[in-house]
């Protein structure tokens, strides 16, 4: 973008961009609007009652740096066209459904059924005709019964997914599908929780040493060899993604995308560490969230 701007200042003024929205078909005409002239002797007009339009047309709009320079409505049929080109090319089409953590099964079938069902109930409520009140029993049972296969079924799956696997991360992972999380905070001040930790880490128990110096030997001992840079690339290339950072800001991503000079950069500063038995003291910096767990929330002990 600065290669453009130095070529070109004026760039910008050839950039057109687009954006779509839903807009209803009409809109009823407020009270103002619909207000007309009338003699004194003529009776008042009558005005029929209008509710919002059911139905949505796309706008898209077009625009430069000085406006809109072009705008169209697709019609509905259109749209489904598009819609119907894009599964034919084996593109994905997004469909909203109530799939939030309390009801991870409720998938698109679910949300059809239930459609369903209400519209029947709608209609049996209109009429109240016998015929329409067996409509809406059937499609309340069949509504019922995929709910309860599909509860059965993503339930089953889970216990699968427990049963087949081996790591601690994805367990947990697993379990936190259906464990609902209720988080506690106590009214604990800052001091509290310094004069806690000061007694959990007391570091004058703690006896003195002597840093210990190891001599790098030219032998396979996995001890004292140098670290390599071989050994340092297979170390990040195992660390995980989406993990919290620290004080430096630094992400995982971040650190797997490092050019080679900075992993050489490291492997000096790891054997430096290894040699003189001292590292920065800014990595004894961490930062620390509490978990209640239970007893009272004001206790630090109880975190």
């Amino acid at each position: 973008m600065l290669e453009m701007v130095e070529e070109n200042p004026n760039w910008k003024e050839k950039v057109i961009t687009g954006d779509e929205t839903w807009v209803y078909g009409y809109d009823p005409e407020t009270k103002r609007q619909s207000m007309e002239w009338k003699g004194k002797d003529e009776p008042r007009t009558k005005k029929s009652r209008l509710c919002k339009s059911k139905n949505k047309v796309l706008l898209v709009t077009f625009l430069d740096i000085k406006g809109i320079v072009h705008y169209e409505y697709l019609e509905e049929d259109l749209v489904n066209q598009i819609k119907s080109a894009m599964v034919q090319n084996g593109m994905q089409i997004e469909i909203k459904a109530n799939n939030s953590l309390s009801k991870p099964w409720f998938d698109h079938e679910c949300y059809i059924a239930k459609k369903i069902m209400k519209a029947t109930l709608t209609k049996y409520i209109k009429s109240n005709k016998d015929l329409d009140r067996l409509e809406y029993v059937k499609t309340r049972n069949k509504y019922t019964s995929i709910i309860n296969n599909k509860k059965k079924k993503y339930f089953c799956e889970i216990q699968e997914k427990l049963n087949n696997t081996y790591d601690s991360s994805e367990f947990w992972k697993t379990i936190a599908l259906f464990r609902k999380i209720n988080y506690t905070q106590g009214n604990i001040s800052i001091s509290d929780w310094q004069q806690f930790y000061n007694k959990l880490l007391d570091t004058e128990s703690i006896p003195d040493y002597e840093p210990v110096t190891m001599t790098f030997l030219n032998t396979d001992n996995e001890l004292t060899k140098c670290i390599t840079l071989n050994e340092i690339s297979k170390e990040i290339s195992r660390i995980r993604h989406g993990k919290a950072t620290g004080f430096d800001d630094i992400m995982n991503e971040a650190i797997k995308a490092l050019p080679k000079d900075y992993l050489i950069s490291l492997k000096d500063i790891f054997n430096r560490i290894l040699r003189t038995s001292e590292f920065p003291t800014t990595w004894l910096k961490s930062v620390i969230q509490p978990i209640f767990k239970n007893g009272e929330p004001d206790d630090p002990s109880n975190y």
